[in-house]
């Protein structure tokens, strides 16, 4: 047998088995006997090794397109989850605030004020309880935010009735004497406000001088020097 006529059988050969190959493999495979790498991931395991070993060489084109896509994949099941996720936690915190804002209210009668079904109540309305049951009620309040706080203690404050203002009071009318009147049979004169002048008590009867003197003004300390310059 010629040279020529041994190759001839050998390739004849070779493409029957690969055209055998190609008919019963259990993935895509081409006519000379290669696979495509990526044909080898939906291969069956029993067969996998196989399509690998037989994956003809990858460009870094390919690759790189290869691992976009499989990036971008990834990337849209993790936003999918996160949004998932965010959407059952915003929907979870909704059911609390839900339930916290607007408790189901039961009347406290005949405490005075209203009980929620949760035991608590509302600092406001403690006001209106009746006294035996104030401190019950305060003791039961719900917590109040910064701005419900600046509120009640803006009613609270509101509620309180203010103290009159005095008017000023007028210094020249203080410094003015006192309307005196004079007292019979005591010999001094006694103002509208029970008070004398010390100077009177010199000319009281001897049997009242001791009230004239408990009843004197103060004396400033420029009168009195004035009335010991005037003796000396």
């Amino acid at each position: 047998m010629s040279k020529f006529v041994m190759i001839a059988a050998g390739l004849s050969l070779f493409g029957a088995v690969a055209a055998q190959a190609a008919g019963t493999a259990k993935f895509p495979m081409a006519a000379d006997g290669t696979t495509n790498i990526a044909d080898c991931a939906k291969a069956d395991v029993s067969v996998r090794n196989e399509c690998i070993s037989r994956a003809r060489p990858v460009s870094g084109k390919q690759l790189y397109a290869q691992a976009a896509i499989e990036k971008a994949m990834m990337d849209k099941k993790e936003a999918a989850a996160a949004a998932k996720a965010k959407a059952a936690k915003t929907a979870a915190e909704s059911a609390v605030k839900a339930k916290a804002a607007a408790p189901a209210k039961v009347a406290g009668a005949p405490k005075g004020f209203k009980i929620n079904k949760d035991g608590t109540t509302n600092i406001a309305d403690c006001v209106k309880a009746a006294p035996a049951f104030r401190d019950e009620c305060i003791s039961h309040s719900r917590p109040l935010t910064g701005k419900e706080l600046a509120k009640f203690e803006k009613s609270r404050a509101a509620s309180v009735p203010k103290a009159p203002v005095k008017p000023a009071a007028d210094k020249k009318a203080s410094e003015k004497a006192p309307v005196v009147v004079a007292v019979k049979g005591k010999g001094f004169a006694i103002a509208k406000d029970g008070t004398t002048d010390i100077a009177e008590c010199a000319k009281a009867n001897p049997n009242f001088r001791n009230e004239c003197i408990s009843r004197s003004r103060p004396v400033s300390g420029k009168a009195i020097y004035a009335s010991y310059k005037s003796k000396s």
